[in-house]
């Protein structure tokens, strides 16, 4: 028999780096006064930040937002395939915070391209972020045995973080974040982007579009 072949075919990029070395080593005495009480409002089972500018106003001149800035340039390159006419711009970006026992339910990020989260704080291995199948309600799905799990067929995909760790993924993805098991708060700077520029569909420029967002 003929060797088989599998291929992945349009799959949803979740791309990650460490950013160790490349950003402020003293980011939490620069975030603390946005972790006053008043400064945060109570989310679905967490706490974020009241400012949902946070990359724009706190830290518009950081080495963090720059090198956000590159990475989300090298998803909008290498994986999405735009060219320098097109950027992706940062729209909103705030703080979550996670104290012990608590979690973030799965959700997505609507009105956004790719979105993004640096982690700023936590213990390893005591709190995953967790990847969802979008699940078609027209065709059944039985959850695979444990030990036949892959990433073509299990209902979600369990990743661990470290400090200084970025992830960049399509705004529709489903995720969450599993309970914070460690009395170290769990701090993280998430954000959204969208399309800036002028572009239009591969080679048909009839079907050009400008787009500014502030």
């Amino acid at each position: 028999m003929n060797q088989a072949h599998f291929s992945y075919l349009f799959p949803d990029p979740l791309y990650s780096v460490n950013l160790d070395g490349e950003v402020e080593p003293n980011l939490i005495r620069i975030l603390e006064p946005c972790l006053d009480k008043d400064n945060l409002r109570p989310n679905d089972h967490n706490s974020i930040t009241k400012n949902d500018r946070l990359l724009d106003t706190v830290l518009a001149d950081s080495r963090l937002r720059a090198v956000i800035v590159d990475q989300i340039h090298v998803y909008k390159h290498n994986i999405l395939g735009l060219g320098d006419n097109v950027e992706l711009r940062i729209t909103q970006s705030w703080m979550n915070y996670n104290r012990a026992g608590e979690r973030h339910h799965r959700h997505n990020h609507p009105n956004s391209i790719i979105s993004g989260v640096f982690y700023v704080q936590m213990e390893e291995n005591t709190s995953e972020f967790m990847v969802h199948r979008h699940m078609n309600s027209a065709v059944p799905v039985l959850d695979p045995l444990p030990e036949y799990q892959t990433e073509w067929n299990a209902p979600s995909m369990k990743f661990n973080p470290r400090p200084y760790d970025l992830y960049l993924f399509p705004s529709q993805m489903l995720h969450s974040v599993t309970q914070n098991r460690s009395s170290v708060p769990r701090i993280s700077i998430s954000f959204n982007t969208f399309y800036n520029g002028e572009f239009y569909a591969g080679t048909n420029k009839l079907a050009k579009l400008r787009i500014n967002v502030e």
